[in-house]
């Protein structure tokens, strides 16, 4: 009780990760899914605004300011680099009125503030606790067992509007949406992050004798996601999930050693992709890309769309367009729809890989502090990984998630829960 008196940020800021990791996914507004993107960001700007209130309500009520417990990290300060060139290319914006919110995906001038803000709050004055890993339990289980009944033709809390369900997607209406989420490629990208997250807790935590209890939105959550079948999203957490085994390890030899074995796998997969001919799908696409065959549908049209969003890069290589104004910018290309066996129209509104984005929309000052950034968390998490389960455990979710961001895209729904995670990683104490 001594040291909340001392730093009243502490009182608040667990309750702030709480009502992030259980309101912002499970809470889709009054509407349908056609305004839960809106609904999702205005959510995170009410939370934000209640946090920040909570803790001056909390200074003046003790007549104590907040004060830094610990100085700030290396990547802390790469992050604010990061932001700080985020601010700098609203402002050169020929968009800039419309950067500040967003024109598409309301990832504007506000969201990033937002997302650096949680970063740097958590890290400076929030605590884990056990009870968060039940609190993200309970979200995953709820979105699970929603998009399990779309799954079957249901249409609970009436998210799809005029009668449709999940099957209609791309004829009746453009896109696909699942569960309290919305997008289906946000919708991977939570399970991305939450699915590592709770499989390492239960393995990694003994002392947690509750922990078992979590197997059950584990579980869900693994069936979802595997009849979700977004291949971002897939690969993220396969590879992911494989990835961080060797970094858990405390013996070095046993980590090289297992490195190496991941080495020859690797390459003797590749082998295998480049003499085997797949038909179709992710292994056929792969197959003619290691005999430089590439074609601009490929991944769903993303190689058509990582070509002209480096053109537009190139462009605006240092300051970007603007956050989340790509879609200002017109780049179309017909694609073929083998659903409706015609051709649509493809407009770009967003990268679909996180570094590209970035250089895109914010720039290459803003990429190379958004990089160094992640090295020093990832350096971080190397060290304290075998030793500290908090650590491991969220960069579990988080390795998985920055694979799948390669292929997908940023969300003012996930991206908050993924800067906790970070957040916790650079904690010098969890």
């Amino acid at each position: 009780m001594r040291q909340i008196k001392e730093n009243p940020a502490l009182r608040f800021t667990n309750e702030f990760i709480g009502l992030l990791v259980l309101v912002l996914p499970l809470y889709t507004g009054l509407q349908d899914y056609r305004f839960i993107a809106k609904n999702k960001f205005i959510t995170l700007c009410a939370l934000t605004v209640i946090y920040l209130v909570g803790c001056a309500i909390l200074c003046l009520r003790t007549h104590k300011l907040p004060h830094l417990t610990t100085k700030p990290k290396a990547a802390l300060i790469a992050l604010g680099c990061y932001v700080a060139a985020v601010v700098v290319s609203t402002a050169v914006s020929p968009y800039r009125g419309k950067a500040i919110v967003g024109v598409s995906r309301y990832e504007g001038l506000i969201s990033v503030l937002i997302y650096v803000l949680i970063c740097f709050a958590v890290y400076l004055f929030g605590k884990p606790k056990s009870w968060m890993m039940y609190a993200m339990g309970l979200s995953s289980l709820a979105i699970s067992l929603v998009a399990l009944m779309q799954f079957s033709g249901r249409n609970p809390l009436s998210l799809y509007p005029n009668g449709l369900n999940y099957y209609d997607a791309g004829s009746a209406y453009e896109g696909a949406y699942i569960s309290t989420i919305g997008n289906a490629d946000v919708a991977g990208a939570w399970l991305a992050l939450s699915i590592p997250i709770l499989l390492f807790y239960i393995v990694l935590v003994k002392k947690d004798m509750w922990r078992f209890f979590l197997i059950l939105p584990l579980g869900t959550s693994i069936l979802t996601w595997y009849r979700l079948d977004v291949t971002a999203s897939i690969l993220g957490v396969t590879v992911g999930c494989v990835a961080v085994i060797p970094f858990l390890m405390k013996s070095t030899r046993k980590k090289i050693a297992l490195l190496l074995v991941y080495a020859i796998l690797f390459v003797a997969a590749m082998i295998a992709l480049y003499f085997v001919d797949f038909k179709s799908g992710m292994l056929y696409e792969a197959h003619a890309i290691l005999h430089g065959r590439v074609a601009d549908n490929f991944g769903a049209s993303r190689i058509w769309v990582w070509q002209e969003t480096w053109k537009i890069a190139k462009d605006h290589l240092f300051f970007g367009t603007g956050p989340d104004v790509l879609a200002l910018y017109g780049a179309e290309h017909v694609a073929y729809n083998s659903m409706l066996d015609i051709n649509v129209v493809v407009t770009i509104d967003v990268a679909h890989n996180l570094l590209l984005n970035i250089l895109a929309q914010h720039g290459i000052l803003a990429l190379i502090s958004c990089i160094a950034f992640s090295v020093f968390v990832f350096i971080d998490w190397v060290k304290k990984a075998p030793y500290n389960v908090t650590a491991a455990v969220c960069g579990a979710g988080a390795m998985c998630y920055f694979i799948q961001a390669m292929f997908s895209m940023e969300s003012c729904t996930v991206t908050p829960i993924l800067m906790i995670a970070l957040a916790l990683i650079l904690q010098e104490e969890s």
